[in-house]
């Protein structure tokens, strides 16, 4: 998966946001009044070209009729994408460094325990 320039993550944040509600451009310059009512539009159709959002459906924004988008790629997902698989273990291994606290640790242990029975079973 690419990485998205900053206004595609602007669009995209503000997709992610309206929990899966189909918007229009004008609709997301009105949640996000940072961008552009052009910017928006030209953004969309990029996203739309990455496979990103689609268009859903048409409907009447004032005088005129307005596509509707929605975000195809889950924010996780795409977030998920950008660590690769060899950034993975230092990125765990600085995070569980920074932790002062014995029951976060036990929690993290608990969970990797888990995994680990998972995987295991997965195997066999």
């Amino acid at each position: 998966m690419n990485k998205l320039t900053r206004r595609e993550e602007d669009v995209m944040h503000t997709l992610w946001s309206q929990e899966n509600l189909e918007l229009t451009a004008r609709e997301i310059v009105r949640i996000n009044s940072d961008l552009s009512q052009n910017t928006v539009q030209v953004v969309l159709k990029k996203l739309e070209d990455k496979g990103f959002v689609c268009t859903t459906g048409v409907t009447h924004s004032g005088p005129t009729l307005a596509k509707q988008y929605k975000a195809l790629i889950l924010e996780e997902d795409y977030y998920t994408s950008l660590v690769s698989k060899i950034n993975r273990k230092k990125m765990v291994v600085n995070l569980i460094s920074e932790i002062d606290d014995c029951l976060t640790i036990d929690d993290i242990i608990g969970i990797a325990e888990k995994k680990k029975k998972e995987l295991r079973e997965y195997k066999e």
